[in-house]
């Protein structure tokens, strides 16, 4: 098995809320962005349904574990969704993460 269906594999029996019904096409985009399959899970974890999004955040340093809480809006309410999902989903930039988690 190569390590594109590899990452095909983990992405289907990830759920269709890191593919969206399209394992292959999305496999292909975390892959080709250098991510391994392990890699990939982690994010995945933490919420990240965007590879775009999770490079991005590993780019500046980030890992999955630190972007996996719960996203807090300044008023106190949880949003219910961890800060990786919420940047995934555009809702946060990169800055407004780093600044969430640096506090």
């Amino acid at each position: 098995m190569t390590r594109l269906e590899e990452m095909v594999s983990a992405i289907r029996h990830a759920g269709d809320m890191i593919h969206g019904g399209r394992p292959e096409h999305f496999a292909a985009e975390w892959h080709g962005l250098g991510f391994t399959v392990a890699e990939a899970e982690a994010w995945w974890e933490a919420g990240a349904f965007d590879a775009e999004s999770a490079l991005r955040l590993a780019d500046v340093g980030l890992s999955a574990g630190d972007v996996a809480a719960d996203h807090v809006w300044p008023n106190d309410e949880s949003t219910g969704f961890s800060v990786a999902y919420t940047h995934s989903n555009g809702d946060l930039t990169t800055g407004d993460v780093v600044r969430i988690v640096e506090g």
